[in-house]
């Protein structure tokens, strides 16, 4: 006996019937909760930061933050000092990279 020939015997009444009820309600549940999710997950606003520290900095170049520091130093881009933080606009980093560019 296969194992579907056994899970409907296993059901009452007909067997087949109730078995596709059972998976028709179980696919439903699965798409209203996928809809809801994906609802939810658009509804929430996508802003990308204009001011990144030290640390955000590095991980959008890919760096360290004593790299990153350095290049404060060296003139690079400018920087801005908030209650102890240093603080680096994106937009000074895109143009330090676009002014910066070598070939290799």
């Amino acid at each position: 006996m296969s194992s579907m020939s056994a899970v409907l015997q296993r059901i009452p009444g007909d067997g087949f019937t109730m078995f596709i009820d059972r998976i028709i309600d179980q696919i439903a549940d699965a798409v209203v909760a996928r809809v809801h999710r994906l609802l939810h997950q658009s509804a929430e606003p996508r802003i990308a930061p204009r001011w990144v520290d030290l640390e955000g900095a590095a991980q959008l170049m890919n760096t360290t933050k004593d790299a990153v520091r350095g290049m404060a130093r060296a003139r690079l881009f400018p920087v801005k000092k908030m209650g102890g933080r240093v603080m680096i606009d994106i937009r000074d980093l895109e143009k330090a990279f676009n002014e910066n560019t070598a070939w290799m």
